[in-house]
């Protein structure tokens, strides 16, 4: 009988250290040869390099664009495209860890997401004051920028900013919160997305347009 209990558990041991092997999706590295097969443009800050996309470049106002915490610039595509038609000077970029951004090892504060977007907007050699749009947690990175540096913002947008910070001890451990976010949360991260449409059918082919991110090392 003891037999067999040991056996049992050795077994539940293995899988569970086998899980997060089977679970984890980044395979590959986030390389100059795979930024070449994608859209807009990649320009390197003190902290990597960082994907990014603008148009309309030298027309009157500026409109910059933010994501949130999962879905990197491509959240944007109808409103990009909206305002590069009637006109404006659109800049959106994937925020480091995400997207087709590096993902440089430090801890990822408003400190870091104010100071991607100070060198960007420094390296593009835009002076004006700015029209920001921020999206989710794109809303904390704006409400940090226009706090520190408000002579470089002219308008302000909220599309339901995230406004609390979320803490959890478990993904906040570390081992555990690796742990739990691999064989947990990510895997339903992509097909989750769908729940955040009126009419998810309208979108069948997001999840794997998330998954494509979810592949590199870093994510």
């Amino acid at each position: 009988m003891k037999k067999a209990i040991k056996a049992i558990l050795l077994l539940l041991l293995l899988f569970l250290i086998a899980l997060p092997i089977v679970c984890n999706t980044e395979h590959q590295e986030l390389s100059a040869e795979v930024r070449t097969q994608t859209s807009g443009d990649y320009i390197q800050l003190s902290l990597g390099t960082v994907h990014y996309q603008q148009a309309n470049i030298g027309a009157g106002k500026t409109v910059v664009l933010v994501h949130g915490f999962s879905v990197p610039y491509y959240i944007w595509d109808p409103t990009y495209d909206f305002l590069v038609a009637q006109g404006y000077h659109v800049l959106r970029y994937d925020l480091y860890g995400r997207g087709y951004s590096d993902r440089p090892d430090v801890d990822y504060t408003q400190a870091l997401f104010d100071q991607q977007l100070v060198e960007l907007l420094a390296a593009l050699k835009i002076n004006q004051p700015i029209d920001i749009i921020g999206l989710s947690m794109g809303g904390a990175v704006v409400a940090k920028f226009v706090a520190d540096h408000p002579e470089k913002v002219r308008k302000i947008v909220f599309i339901d900013p995230s406004h609390e910070a979320f803490y959890s001890w478990a993904l906040s451990t570390p081992l555990l919160g690796e742990y739990i976010a691999t064989v947990h949360m990510l895997p339903k991260a992509a097909n989750s997305q769908l729940g955040d449409f009126s009419n998810p059918e309208k979108y069948a082919s997001w999840p794997d347009k998330y998954r494509q991110q979810m592949q590199y090392h870093g994510f």
